[in-house]
């Protein structure tokens, strides 16, 4: 927040600027001549929801963007970031874009090179690790923005030729936990539902998402249900900030930092003890305790029992929650007849006990049959705009292969060699370890060299400080669009292409797969990710004397991709490039059937029986409404009853084919307040900017909105430290301080302070914590709760 403007001023703006999102009015260009310019088809670059943008080209460059009206997801429709996409290509506030190769001298200096010397220093130096310290001692960090077929070409490079595990991206620091739930609820990855079940809902539990700012598109259709409907729809927003989200709601569960866990028991109890339990529903669910495959299994009875020490007035004081809003909100996600929809992000993920989190929520759905209905589910919404398609669908982690694959299943990956064309004996057979993991081993040396592409780690990481100088020491090759805090740490920096620069498929939250068309040349020599990916691999494959990637361009390896999810659940089969280029929204998988105008499924788990019985009929092909209703591919698995739950993985275990409903014991997180450090930090996102600042901050609208970072106090807080607004504080962990200016708002809860990441200037993670025992089971660090003490500079 500038302090050049006053508090009152800079409210106004926010409110301003949030207001212009849901109006879809946020500053749109106006042109004289519009016909005078070419629109192409594309996707917004920014979060997981995937809005279909039309991009105006005139003389080469991007000059406009509108929302497409054809669109199933944003109906034309942007918000303030959306509509400024063009500005994020052509730099800006004292930044100019990455345009040639260049190396890091002995001086620290940077030197122009051209592509073959990076590329063969490259090639060279991965390969003469990879000689002298084996395949472990290279490793791939790749990012939720890469394209499914950059992230593709990288992970086959990484798993396939160089033969390691040592690959991970940045959604394991978001959706990580969120895979984990799933998986251990119902043995597969990602919602079962839709963003059309957002038009249905009766209820809308908002828990850890602040869906107004980071998500304003979905948010609009929230808001658009609740005012066509305002007495029989309700909005409950579960957050320990009072955001712009909580301001819609007509229930804010404001819990104190770290209590959630004891919330959502307490809901699951009201929900139990008074019989708003769908009994039907049951019979395709069980009971187990605790995460994995060996929980014992438990009956209703049971889980009845354990519940019994969450009731709201047991919980009141620990979460500061009124026993009767509990009560309340309990009833209104349960309402029999009415239909349940649950949003949630980084506040859930983020955190030592993501994952059980996630299942918490899973829970309230099972036990409450809303799920796999029209306005039902439980929907974990994506950061990033390829975080689904290109890391957990395509398997951009250390533990996964494409497809949903897991690497340490011998069978998946004797399929994948196959399609590979590469010997099973090729492959790793391990995980290495998680994301701040790999860091970790960067640091002690195990890594000597790491490929980091589309994402800004030293500014990103828990505890970033520490990984910057890894970063220095190793040799750190980046390919990314601008200079940040990470291409200032690398030894080599290759310069990208980006957006409609080039062309490639990413993946959205409710398992949708858009395509981005190559528009205009990038600038300078700068070049794809996949072209550079495909060029190292080359060499690499050359001087190791294996079998190189196979394919030279995007289709090619969006075409073998889609081989490798063929049959599996994540089927894209009949993602034809042809049908992705044609049909606004793209496809949803399932989506085994090649017909052009298939556009797949918006809804998984519903057998042939269920289908009929709700809807009067098994198949229908997709359109913009509620009625893609089952799959043929669905239908070979002869399927029994009305849900059908996967149960493959390891995670979920024994009894097969049912969900499980989590009996997990709440808990606080890692790093609680105490006496020397009393206050909660959070950290997160903020309208105007996105991630780290590396493209929204080369947008004059959006910098001169919020141009620095802050910290968010409590009036109660300030008035009790003498803190004034403007005033600047000192914000200081066990790892670090940092001093930013104050802005005393209610947003902020007594207690707790939170401060945006996207300043590279106030680098808040370096207070954030990254010890794993704060991580949660899926090794997602923790960037919700940690401990600070907070004074005046």
């Amino acid at each position: 927040m500038s302090m050049k403007l006053s508090r009152r001023e800079f409210i106004k703006a926010s409110a301003t600027a949030i207001a212009m999102t849901y109006a879809g009015l946020a500053v749109k260009p106006v042109f004289a001549k519009e016909s005078e310019l070419k629109f192409g088809r594309s996707q917004c670059r920014f979060c997981g929801t995937g809005c279909t943008v039309l991009v105006g080209i005139k003389d080469g460059k991007v000059v406009a963007v509108k929302g497409d009206a054809d669109s199933p997801v944003n109906f034309g429709r942007l918000c303030m970031k959306g509509y400024k996409l063009p500005e994020i290509l052509y730099g800006g506030g004292g930044k100019k874009r990455l345009t040639k190769p260049l190396i890091r001298q002995e001086d620290g200096s940077f030197k122009e090179v051209s592509w073959e010397e990076a590329l063969d220093l490259i090639a060279d130096t991965f390969v003469d690790n990879i000689k002298k310290f084996g395949p472990d001692s290279v490793a791939w960090y790749g990012s939720g923005q890469n394209t499914t077929e950059e992230a593709y070409a990288a992970n086959k490079l990484f798993k396939g030729i160089i033969g390691t595990a040592n690959v991970e991206g940045n959604p394991r620091l978001c959706m990580a936990s969120a895979v984990g739930g799933y998986l251990n609820t119902f043995g597969t990855d990602e919602p079962a539902g839709s963003y059309d079940d957002l038009d249905l809902a009766d209820c809308f539990f908002i828990i850890g998402a602040n869906m107004a700012e980071q998500h304003p598109m979905l948010f609009r259709r929230v808001i658009d249900r609740k005012s066509a409907y305002p007495d029989r729809v309700k909005v409950i927003v579960a957050d320990p900030r009072y955001t712009p989200t909580a301001r819609y709601a007509d229930l804010h569960l404001q819990f104190k930092s770290g209590t959630d866990m004891y919330l959502l028991n307490a809901m699951a109890q009201v929900i139990i003890d008074e019989d708003l339990v769908d009994h039907e529903h049951l019979k395709y669910c069980t009971f187990k305790k605790e995460l994995g495959s060996s929980g014992e299994l438990m009956n209703l009875e049971e889980f009845k029992e354990f519940l019994k020490d969450y009731t709201p007035e047991k919980v009141e004081s620990i979460t500061g929650v009124k026993a009767e809003d509990i009560r309340l909100a309990a009833s209104w996600f349960a309402r029999k007849g009415y239909s349940t929809v649950s949003l949630w992000t980084m506040g859930l993920n983020q955190r030592t006990k993501g994952v059980q989190l996630n299942c918490q929520v899973h829970n309230l759905h099972l036990i409450t049959g809303k799920i796999g209905k029209p306005g039902c589910d439980s929907l974990s919404l994506t950061g990033q705009p390829n975080a689904c398609g290109g890391t957990r669908e395509q398997g951009g982690l250390t533990h996964l292969l494409p497809g949903h694959r897991l690497l340490a299943n011998e069978e998946h990956r004797r399929q994948i060699a196959e399609i590979w064309g590469y010997p099973v004996e090729q492959l790793p057979t391990k995980p290495t370890g998680p994301a701040v993991n790999m860091f970790m081993r960067l640091e002690k040396g195990d890594i000597k060299a790491i490929w980091i592409n589309t994402t800004n780690p030293a500014q990103s990481l828990p505890n970033a400080d520490r990984y910057r100088e890894a970063m220095r020491k190793a040799f750190t090759v980046v390919s990314d669009i601008y200079p940040d805090r990470t291409t200032e740490v690398a030894t080599a920096i290759l310069p990208s292409a980006m957006w409609v620069e080039k062309e490639g498929v990413m993946g959205q939250t409710d398992r949708r797969s858009q395509f981005i068309p190559k528009l205009i040349d990038p600038p300078g020599e700068a070049k794809p990710d996949f072209w550079q990916i495909k060029e190292v691999a080359k060499r690499i494959a050359k001087k190791l004397g294996r079998k190189d990637l196979g394919f030279e361009t995007e289709e090619e390896a969006w075409n073998e991709y889609r081989r490798c999810t063929k049959g599996t659940d994540v089927d894209l089969w009949g993602a034809t490039r042809e049908k992705l280029k044609a049909h606004a929204g793209g496809v949803q998988w399932p989506c085994p059937s090649t017909d052009f105008d298939n556009r797949g499924s918006n809804k998984r788990f519903i057998s042939k029986e269920y289908a009929k019985k709700v809807f009067g009929k098994t198949t229908k092909k997709y359109s913009t409404g509620y009625v893609t209703l089952y799959d043929q591919h669905l239908e070979d698995k002869k399927l029994e009853g009305p849900v059908n739950y996967y149960g493959t993985n390891p995670l979920h275990g024994e009894p097969k084919g049912k969900a499980l409903i989590r009996a997990v014991n709440a808990e606080v997180d890692f790093e609680m307040p105490d006496k020397e450090y009393p206050y909660v930090l959070n950290t997160g996102r903020v309208i105007e900017h996105w991630h780290t600042g590396t493209m929204t901050m080369r947008v004059r609208l959006l910098r001169e909105l919020n141009p620095e970072a802050y910290v968010e106090i409590s009036p109660q807080d300030a008035d009790r430290l003498g803190i004034k607004n403007g005033q600047n504080v000192r914000i200081t962990s066990p790892r670090g301080s940092i001093v930013l200016s104050a802005w005393i708002t209610d947003r902020a809860q007594p207690g707790m302070v939170f401060v945006p990441w996207f300043d590279e200037n106030k680098l808040i993670n370096d207070l954030t914590v990254d010890d794993p025992k704060s991580w949660s089971k899926a090794g997602e660090p923790n960037y919700k709760v940690c401990k600070c003490k907070v004074e005046r500079a």
